[in-house]
């Protein structure tokens, strides 16, 4: 079976799961995936996460109800809180990042990924999941000398607060970077310079590479696992937006389609050769793919 199909068949046997209050099986599904050698990183993006997104949509529709809603996500954080048992970070990079939501937010799910992502990146970081005041915030990230505060927003009324902020430490001259993250940057499009935050990040993904330039570190060296799980993402991602199987990308590349599954899941050393191949069938420049994994 592909490791698309895999997964697919995986996801949908976990939102079956969750959504049926199920959380033994839902635990078990994610250490079997583990065992089977699917990587942390891969089961948030491409389960978990789909996963809570189909349970809202679930409730909008009426299939769930709010009980049930919060009961699934419930499961899922405990499915992440055993993920972090499993974690092994890359190292230690010397920077201390805060993950916070705003007062009158209630969807965390998010933050605590983006949260576990930051720690298999080697960051020190604090989980403020619990919404707080702005000033008990500022007094936080003031006494625990945090270098990136990253916020939360699912709602657009978070804007005002988010300025607030970004206004309060700049007056009170402390020196931490504000990365945005969530569902809130899709009503504020590409205005979001105007809250004054240093960087935006639409995905997990895209949030540590931003998270490590606005703090500097967008040239500190990336062992080489990491190398080529981000370049896997990254091929995945072209190929997805393309909506091409990785059947169609190894006909493409004249690769093997196992090879193919393999280098997206960050477990196969990629050549020059073999890259460039891909490259071309997916239409774009062999640095495309390197310079996401090195940035």
């Amino acid at each position: 079976m592909a490791i698309e199909n895999h997964i697919e068949e995986l996801r949908n046997k976990y939102l079956d799961a969750i959504a049926g209050g199920e959380q033994e099986l839902a635990l078990a599904l994610m250490v079997d995936a583990l065992k089977n050698r699917i990587s942390i990183s891969q089961l948030y993006i491409d389960v978990l996460a789909p996963a809570q997104v189909s349970l809202g949509e679930m409730w909008l529709a009426g299939v769930l109800n709010i009980a049930q809603e919060h009961l699934a996500t419930s499961i899922t954080t405990g499915v992440m809180e055993h993920f972090r048992h499993e974690m092994k970070p890359r190292g230690h990079l010397g920077v201390r990042a805060a993950i916070a939501v705003l007062e009158d937010e209630h969807h965390t799910i998010g933050a605590r990924m983006f949260a576990d992502f930051l720690l298999m990146d080697g960051w020190t970081v604090d989980v403020l999941i619990d919404p707080m005041p702005v000033p008990d915030l500022i007094d936080f990230i003031r006494a625990r000398r945090v270098d990136l505060l990253a916020l939360s927003c699912t709602m657009p009324s978070s804007q005002s607060k988010t300025k607030q902020i970004v206004e309060t430490l700049r007056e009170q001259g402390l020196s931490s970077k504000v990365l945005l993250g969530g569902s809130f940057l899709e009503h504020i499009n590409a205005d979001w310079s105007v809250l004054g935050v240093h960087g935006i990040a639409k995905d997990a993904v895209e949030g540590i590479k931003e998270a490590r330039k606005i703090v500097g570190l967008a040239n500190e060296k990336i062992d080489f696992e990491s190398h080529l799980i981000v370049i896997g993402i990254q091929i995945r991602a072209f190929r997805t937006q393309l909506q091409m199987t990785q059947q169609e990308l190894a006909d493409h590349s004249e690769l093997d389609r196992t090879y193919i599954s393999l280098v997206e899941n960050g477990r196969q050393n990629l050549t020059l050769g073999a890259l460039s191949k891909i490259a071309d069938a997916l239409e774009v420049s062999l640095s495309s793919l390197v310079r996401h994994s090195s940035t």
